[in-house]
């Protein structure tokens, strides 16, 4: 015989959990309310929510009562040295990592930033994945909790050239995250945000405004169209048979009967349907091996712990297809289950929830459908800008002969260069070229040596050819007006600081090109670098 008695308000949502704040102490009561009225409880279905369920695991421990969740997601829960007696059908929010790690490797995204609402249930999963991401290897740009300060969280992540975003957070700080994340440009072709699964559905239908500006219901949509979503496997297939033998599909029926409506797709009967089947198969086990015992589960009191043990033994090893898929539970008493990967397309401003891939968590194989994935400008981003080396090589002896010849051509020009000072008062040696030569030597012998400095490689040559050729052209320049100024009987006089600023302006062209491209280089997705080794 089953009892219900409610320890959650009904009026709270799941994304007003932790803001309304559930009394633990109404928690509690009504715990003693209900283990103190006879008959004597053998097991306890729930509570609904984390913030209820941490504090009623702890009391049910001490009366030895094996207490099993459907809803219920904190990975604190998963702590057996703190409740050792507890279970739930539902995943763990910790769940969700296997399967966005294993999101990362398949499109190879070895870069992600994370972000998270600084609450319980969020900040233990973040704090698990951040580990796990560093065993992988993956690099982690940037780790933003938040409560208020949503725009430092997203602003902190773009100035680390995060494009790939893992985050976390209750539907009421969605909006605001994502209008932050619309301002600072950080959606689009060139990023993928991916979240909870189990968000309400149009969260983003409002508008909102935060320190970087307003946004519509419009604006959000454009900030999160095609983000990803890790959700847990709600139902089996229709045709699958449970333990009673009827259908997935029968039994909803019969639900829908019953009620009278159709419950939310991404609700939690599922869970409380398998719980109580849990429930039952290990109070089934523990009896027939009480059996032999001379005892009955009906000997059972707060103070058996031997009991309480059995019964605890025949939950580990409960096994069995339940509308939301095959059930069993870890060693920590999660469940051991797949995860499915949707993707939230809009088109007209309408959303459509898509199947995108299935997580097995047995297995740890990830399966993505790749044709139904759509990629805002059509091609797959990626975290970070990815650097194709190609790879020239040179002979030994080549290297050192042009290295040796231009170590000369740096000591004859440093040699021009200070007798040109000594001599600079001379009108035949005055404004030699010789810094520009002196950078263009520099440049051969850094072209054969650095392999990875493409800026380097790309500024020096171009200064050094701008001061050689750029004075050249400067004299040359003042010769031309002198002797045009001849022919009319007019007198012209260019003096050197006019030559020293004709040369600088070519300098500031120089500055301005090379700083456009460099800008442009690295907003890129790929940058090719040519490597030169050197081969004996």
């Amino acid at each position: 015989r089953m009892r219900y008695v409610s320890t959650d308000s009904n009026h709270i949502s799941p994304k007003d959990e932790l803001r309304q704040n559930i009394s633990i102490s109404y928690t509690q009561k009504a715990f003693f309310n209900y283990v103190y009225c006879k008959p004597t409880k053998i097991m306890l279905l729930g509570s609904a929510y984390s913030i209820s369920s941490v504090p009623l695991a702890s009391t049910a421990t001490l009366w030895n009562l094996i207490q099993i969740s459907f809803s219920a997601t904190s990975p604190v829960l998963s702590l057996r040295e703190r409740f050792p007696y507890f279970y739930r059908t539902v995943y763990s929010d910790e769940a969700a990592n296997d399967p966005k790690i294993a999101l990362l490797h398949h499109f190879r995204w070895n870069k992600v930033g994370i972000m998270y609402q600084l609450e319980e249930v969020f900040s233990e999963a973040m704090s698990k994945l951040r580990v796990s991401l560093s065993q992988q290897k993956i690099e982690i740009g940037g780790y933003e909790g938040f409560r208020d300060n949503v725009y430092g969280a997203v602003r902190s992540l773009k100035k680390h050239d995060t494009r790939i975003i893992i985050a976390n957070f209750f539907e009421d700080k969605g909006p605001l995250i994502m209008c932050e994340a619309y301002h600072q440009k950080m959606y689009g072709q060139k990023y993928v945000w991916i979240l909870i699964g189990w968000l309400d559905d149009h969260w983003w239908d409002t508008n909102v405004t935060v320190r970087s500006g307003n946004c519509t219901s419009k604006e959000l949509i454009a900030a999160i169209d095609n983000h990803f979503m890790i959700d847990q496997v709600r139902f089996a297939d229709a045709n699958d048979t449970l333990p009673s033998g009827k259908t997935v599909g029968q039994v909803i029926a019969e639900v829908i009967d019953r009620l009278g409506y159709s419950p939310l797709p991404l609700g939690y009967y599922p869970f409380a349907y398998d719980a109580i089947y849990a429930m039952a198969f290990a109070m089934n086990d523990t009896e027939s091996r009480l059996i032999n015992t001379n005892k009955s589960l009906a000997d059972f009191h707060y103070g058996d712990k031997a009991m309480a043990n059995m019964l605890k033994e025949s939950m580990d090893n409960v096994s069995f297809h339940g509308i939301s898929g095959p059930l069993n539970f870890k060693s920590t008493g999660d469940r051991i289950g797949n995860s499915k990967i949707y993707q939230m397309q809009f088109i007209d401003g309408i959303s459509s929830r898509v199947l995108v891939g299935l997580y097995r968590n047995l297995q740890k194989e990830i399966e993505i459908y790749d044709k139904d994935i759509r990629w805002t400008g059509n091609y797959i981003p990626v975290s970070t800008v990815r650097t194709t080396v190609q790879v020239m090589s040179i002979d030994l002896s080549f290297f050192v002969s042009a290295s040796a010849v231009a170590a000369l051509g740096v000591c004859l020009a440093v040699g021009f260069l200070v007798f040109n000072i000594v001599y600079r008062n001379h009108r035949t040696f005055a404004n030699s070229n010789m810094l520009g030569l002196n950078f263009q030597q520099i440049s051969i012998t850094e072209k054969l040596v650095d392999k990875n400095n493409i800026d380097l490689r790309m500024w020096v040559p171009v200064i050094g050819f701008t001061l050689a050729f750029g004075t050249m052209f400067a004299k040359t320049y003042r010769v031309y007006r002198i002797f045009i100024g001849s022919r009319t009987n007019k007198k012209v006089i260019i003096t050197d600081t006019q030559l020293v600023v004709l040369v600088g302006a070519l300098l500031l062209i120089d500055l301005i090109l090379l700083t456009t491209w460099q800008s442009v280089q690295k907003s890129r997705d790929e940058v090719v670098v040519s490597q030169i080794w050197i081969c004996n």
